[in-house]
């Protein structure tokens, strides 16, 4: 089977979909949306343009960034309103070019097209089949606030139209996300949720646990503050409870610059035990960190399943989550997580406070989120099921 994968090709996210489903066997092409000049998992092999054909051998390859447009093709979007509608944080010139996407279609003649996101990756296929034509079954991933959040947005909403109609299957990161699939003209099956990650080695993961949670002291703090993300929120509300914080480390998990600083600021004011987390080297590394947390702790205005969310539940770690993401549909609120609001900082303090008090509800909502990600975020199920969907989308293929 050809699988062509339209996506982040440096979105941690992409590298865990395609280790879930590599099975071997299978010749994976990763189309890069933007681009950004990361070097990819050392397993995968680029190649250029010129050296794309159907008959690449088996395997995970991803099209050179440097290639995924060319300075002509993009002279039509000079115009930022006519660009594919997409985050206004990416420039035009880094975005790939339909152009560049059509011939890696004619040349690699995939069995299959799935895109992994939707502003980015979505959208540039949308436009890529404008013309017409032949064209391989599409599936698309939704993550996160895909849906969720650009419904809200006018311009977002005919593109989404667009998009939803034409899509062969939908895979929401949420249940949530197929209602709005339908509500925007997606007449597929509704399909399970599955998580934008795949899957882990949930019992690797688990092991990694030396201790039970209400043992442990540290808090874990998601630092993004950016068009989501509100890291500043979180610290706001620790800065709260600072008298209940004494001896307690907390680590900020990639902070934005004003959240490193506000870090840095409590730290010398309050006497906080917090710092900015180093970038670790291995995931392995990243999962024994968060293994050593008590609580995990992440606001934002949209989210979907978030997977430090899935990484703590799998750890023993408690997590608090704000209640814009579709953790509710993982967890039960009060008993195996906390979900508040993104925008009620006393209400975020509280259920922080809560968790570094209360053993009994840290230590069983433990086990029971170990139990939950067993059945749904299982590398091996979840690998299962993907090719399922695909085998669905091309039933003369093995």
């Amino acid at each position: 089977m050809r699988l062509l994968i339209v996506g982040m090709h440096n979105s941690p996210h992409l590298h865990r979909w395609i280790e879930t489903i590599d099975d071997g066997r299978t010749t994976f092409l990763v189309f890069p949306v933007t681009h950004v000049l990361v070097p990819p998992p050392e397993h995968y092999r680029r190649v250029g343009l010129a050296d794309i054909h159907k008959d690449l051998s088996a395997g995970v390859w991803v099209l050179d960034p440097l290639q995924i447009s060319e300075g002509r093709e993009m002279e039509a979007y000079a115009d930022w309103d006519f660009v594919r509608c997409t985050h206004r944080t990416i420039r035009p010139e880094w975005l790939a070019s339909p152009a560049r996407l059509q011939s890696v279609l004619r040349q690699f003649r995939p069995d299959i097209l799935h895109t992994l996101e939707t502003q980015l990756a979505g959208y540039l296929c949308l436009d890529t089949l404008a013309g017409g034509g032949e064209r391989p079954p599409w599936i698309a991933s939704c993550w996160g606030s895909d849906l969720e959040f650009f419904r809200r947005f006018e311009p977002h909403q005919e593109v989404l139209r667009r998009f939803c109609s034409q899509i062969d299957l939908f895979l929401p990161d949420c249940a949530r996300d197929t209602a709005n699939a339908r509500r925007f003209g997606y007449r597929g099956p509704s399909l399970e949720p599955m998580p934008a990650t795949g899957g882990a080695d949930i019992e690797q993961l688990a092991g990694m646990a030396m201790s039970p949670p209400s043992t442990r002291r540290g808090i874990i703090v998601k630092g993004y503050h950016n068009w989501a993300g509100r890291g500043l929120l979180a610290l706001s509300a620790l800065a709260l409870i600072r008298e209940h914080l004494a001896g307690v480390p907390i680590g900020v998990l990639s902070p934005s610059p004003p959240v490193e600083s506000w870090a840095a600021r409590m730290r010398a004011d309050f006497a906080l035990d917090i710092e900015a987390l180093p970038y670790l080297a291995t995931p392995d590394d990243a999962m024994r960190r968060m293994a050593q947390a008590r609580i995990v702790v992440g606001v934002s205005i949209s989210d979907g399943i978030p997977t430090t969310v899935l990484e703590a539940m799998t750890v023993g770690a408690f997590p608090i989550q704000t209640s814009s993401s579709c953790v509710n549909e993982w967890i039960v609120d009060g008993q195996t997580g906390l979900l508040v609001s993104p925008h009620d900082t006393v209400e975020i303090a509280e259920a922080i406070a809560r968790a570094l008090t209360d053993d009994a509800l840290v230590d069983s909502a433990a086990e029971r989120n170990l139990d939950t990600v067993r059945r749904r975020w299982s590398r091996e199920i979840n690998r299962q099921r993907a090719w399922e969907l695909y085998r669905s989308l091309a039933p003369g293929l093995a």
